[in-house]
């Protein structure tokens, strides 16, 4: 990346977390920022 730039850590998920994308996303393939951010802070991971 570009001189003080840092990429961000890629996301680790649990194996319970998967289950739950994997639920959500069965429903709908395209969640709006509202539901994505419900998720992220149910989870406690970022957006």
């Amino acid at each position: 990346p570009p001189q003080g730039r840092r990429r961000r850590q890629r996301t680790v998920f649990t194996q319970t977390n998967v289950q739950q994308l994997d639920s959500v996303f069965m429903h709908n393939q395209y969640p709006d920022i509202e539901l994505r951010e419900t998720l992220a802070a149910q989870m406690g991971v970022p957006e």
